[in-house]
């Protein structure tokens, strides 16, 4: 039993289930048939909003929110186009071509209703373990092309998983963005993935898996719980300020009533 369990964190990082959530397992099928999943999480996110999207509507924006962010925005930002997910464009497109007929007739025509919700959460996993080790491959090569800068690395995780919305919504992407899963994850992600490197000299493996981790907790509650805390605390913080702001204007407008009152003083008479 002793040889299961791993005695270092250079033994754990070797394990077979920290390198499939690390996505380095040696095996192929297993990576693509979780990028195809993870293709297929996007691809019926897109069909069940209430908008109506024509195929190559469908088709462009899956592609961006898929391979985006990872693909496109980040080596255009450090300067690394073409690269090797840019040159797969091809071999992406069929993916999401398959997975559009995965989600949108096998899932909800051919399986049982009573399984939907089975395939959604196992469909969110897989999206968690792509944009976890996106996130950690980010801030990794962001840190090796920019070893002079301290907050690259952390933009560069944050374009990593959040470059997509550069793409979809131009320059008005911060009035875009919003407080949901994949932006929480983006800031805190990086933080925690710093610690772990820099000051717990966790392998890179078993820093990406625990973003994984996170990236599940966020999804499954805990992005809504830290959102409302920090609007919670952002209202706290405004109203502390403009209270504060207005106690310092009173006594000036005391003091200029006063001053209006008294009007200009009369010159004696000798």
């Amino acid at each position: 039993m002793a040889d299961f369990i791993p005695g270092s964190l250079e033994e754990l990082a070797a394990s077979p289930p920290v390198l499939m959530l690390s996505m380095d397992y040696p095996d192929m099928l297993f990576k693509e048939s979780l990028v195809f999943f993870y293709c297929a999480s996007i691809v019926i996110g897109i069909m069940e909003s209430q908008r109506v999207y024509t195929f190559a509507h469908l088709a462009l924006l899956s592609i961006i929110r898929a391979f985006g962010a990872y693909g496109f925005v980040l080596p255009v930002m450090l300067g690394q186009l073409p690269n090797r997910a840019f040159e797969s464009t091809d071999t992406y497109f069929w993916v999401l071509f398959c997975a559009s007929l995965y989600g949108g007739f096998f899932v909800p025509h051919i399986m049982p209703e009573s399984t939907h919700k089975w395939f959604q959460m196992f469909h969110h996993f897989c999206y968690s373990i792509i944009r976890g080790n996106s996130l950690g491959h980010g801030f990794s090569l962001t840190v090796n092309l920019v070893p002079t800068s301290l907050l690259a690395p952390f933009f560069g995780g944050f374009v990593a998983v959040n470059g997509h919305a550069f793409l979809e919504n131009g320059l008005s992407v911060a009035d875009s963005l919003k407080l949901n899963c994949d932006t929480v994850f983006g800031v805190v992600g990086g933080c925690v993935y710093f610690l772990l490197i820099q000051y717990l000299a966790v392998p890179a493996g078993v820093a990406r898996v625990c973003l994984v981790i996170l990236h599940v907790a966020l999804d499954h509650g805990l992005s809504d719980y830290l959102a409302h805390m920090v609007v919670a605390k952002y209202d706290k913080v405004a109203a502390f300020i403009k209270a504060k702001m207005s106690k310092s204007t009173q006594p000036k407008a005391a003091a200029m009533k006063s001053v209006a009152k008294r009007g200009r003083s009369k010159t004696p008479k000798k």
